[in-house]
Parts: C-alpha cells; sequence; structure tokens
C-alpha cells in the first residue's frame, strides 16, 4: 500500500516529504573586487598585449574610487597601447590632477605629446615632475631634447649641460648638448665634446645633423672631412661635393 502510494506521488512530480514546503536559503551576492584588484587586472592585461580587456576593470576601479590616480594611470597607457592619443593624454592628465607623481605616468604622457608634436605640452610635463624630483637626469636630458625641437635652444643647453656634468660618461647627454651648441652657432663649444665622442668618424645621419647647422659652406666642408668615414661611399660623395660646390667663387 505504502509503495502505491509512493508511485502515485512521484507520477504527478512530487518527492517523498511533498507534504513539507522546501526552503532554500538566497544565493549570496558575488564580493566586489577592491580598487586594487581590479588595477592590477587591467595592468595584467596590459602588460599581456590586451589593452582592450583591459579597459573594463580599470573604469570598474574609476567608478568606485574615482578621487584616486592609479586606474587613470594605466587607463592611459592602454590608451596608447590602443594608438587612442587623445584619450591616453586625458587619462594620464587626470592622473596628474589626482596628485599622481608616478614616474612612468609623466615619462609616457610627456611621449603621447611628444609624437603628437605637442612638444610645448610635453615641456610642461618634464617641468612638473622635475619640479618635485630635481635629480632625475634622464627626465631633463628628454627636456633638453623637447627644448631643442621647439627651438629654445638655449634653455636646452642649460638643461643638457647640468645633465652631462652630473653623468660625463653618458655618451647621448653629450652628443646632444653639442647639437644645441651647433644649432646656436657655438660650434667651438660644440667641438670638444665631438671630439671625446667621435675620434674618428660618426655616422652619416649625425653628419649631415651637424653639417646643416653651418652656414659657412667652407667651415661646413672642413666639418664634414674630420669627421666622414674613409674611404667615402656614394653617400658622403653627392654631399661633399655638394658642398664642394658651394664653396666654389
Amino acid at each position: 500500500m505504502q509503495s502505491a502510494l509512493l508511485i502515485a506521488l512521484f507520477s504527478l512530480g512530487a518527492s517523498p516529504s511533498c507534504t513539507a514546503p522546501l526552503v532554500t536559503a538566497p544565493l549570496a551576492a558575488p564580493a566586489q573586487r577592491s580598487y586594487d584588484s581590479l588595477v592590477k587586472i587591467g595592468r595584467t592585461y596590459c602588460e599581456a598585449g590586451k589593452a582592450d580587456k583591459a579597459l573594463k576593470p580599470l573604469k570598474q576601479a574609476i567608478a568606485q574610487s574615482p578621487e584616486r590616480s592609479e586606474a587613470y594611470g594605466v587607463l592611459g597607457y592602454a590608451y596608447a597601447m590602443q594608438r587612442n592619443l587623445v584619450e591616453s593624454a586625458k587619462a594620464y592628465e587626470s592622473a596628474r590632477q589626482r596628485g599622481s607623481r608616478a614616474r612612468r605616468v609623466f615619462m609616457e604622457l610627456s611621449s603621447v605629446y611628444d609624437v603628437q608634436k605637442k612638444y610645448d605640452k610635453a615641456i610642461g610635463v618634464y617641468r612638473d615632475f622635475l619640479k618635485h624630483f630635481p635629480k632625475d637626469y634622464e627626465m631633463r636630458h628628454e627636456l633638453g631634447l623637447s627644448l631643442i625641437l621647439t627651438d629654445q635652444i638655449s634653455e636646452a643647453i642649460g638643461e643638457l649641460t647640468t645633465v652631462v656634468n652630473q653623468n660625463p660618461t653618458e655618451a647621448a647627454p653629450r652628443r646632444d648638448l653639442a647639437y644645441a651648441f651647433a644649432r646656436a652657432g657655438h660650434h667651438d663649444k660644440a667641438a670638444p665634446h665631438l671630439q671625446k665622442l667621435f675620434p674618428k668618424s660618426m655616422e652619416f645621419g649625425l653628419l649631415v645633423e651637424f653639417v646643416q647647422t653651418y652656414s659657412s659652406p667652407r667651415k661646413a666642408l672642413a666639418f664634414f672631412d674630420r669627421y666622414a668615414k674613409k674611404p667615402l661611399d656614394e653617400r658622403h660623395q653627392k654631399i661633399r661635393a655638394h658642398l664642394k660646390g658651394l664653396t666654389k667663387p
């Protein structure tokens, strides 16, 4: 009799305990990730070359704590990876506005401005950083280069001189200081730096850059003959022939 009753109940979709209501505990809401965790996820995606996947967690972090700077800094990097330089600059600037002093934020923001040829903005970023970290000579070197690009040569000479004095064995700042002196027409001041760096010759592109700083064809030719790699290849021969032609009365 009991087995027949059970069969009847199961045929109706009931369970053996159908006389008692089924009570289930409510599902717990998924835990919200912390700000730092979201930023770490975004940074990890960027480092893996997946900038598109980095955007969501970074924007979630910003929504969670919009007053903090870290997510904006990584977001700027993610946009830069996507070549979205406008949004990248906006994100980096947001990080600055929120008090970020992270070197990477300043370096990458200035690079974004340099690529866009917004050199004055890049210069402002470098100077802002150097107010807080005056002994960062790599950043000061970059400032000097941007000053050259904007024809602020005397200021470039000042910044690059500081870098060379603090890092006398570094070749790149010395080369750029020599170029700044040459651009200013002070070839006599450029000469000792170049002699130290290039006792024999310099590479073709750099040689042409320096030759173009001379207003006198004769002096330009003399400089070319001093620093051109011997024997002259076809490229060098063409430049020399051109300079030689300019020296003819």
